[in-house]
């Protein structure tokens, strides 16, 4: 998941996700098998997924060189 999704193509009318976010750390608090999510590293994704986090995840873009901090949670 990606919080700016401005260039891709709408998958829903609604381009509000923070419900879908809550329930990733439902089923995640539930489920049996092993999930990874690697999203962007925001304050509301910290608080919301802060007993799965492990580790973060630095992504390097190709063209800009830009590296990003995302935030790994298992």
């Amino acid at each position: 998941m990606f919080s700016n999704n401005q260039t891709y193509i709408p998958q829903q009318n609604d381009n509000d996700n923070t419900g879908m976010l809550i329930d990733i750390r439902d089923f995640m608090k539930t489920c049996k098998c092993k999930v990874m999510l690697i999203i962007n590293k925001l304050e509301i994704i910290k608080y919301l997924f802060k007993e799965f986090h492990k580790i973060d995840y630095i992504r390097i873009y190709q063209i800009g060189k830009k590296k990003i901090t995302s935030f790994c949670i298992l």
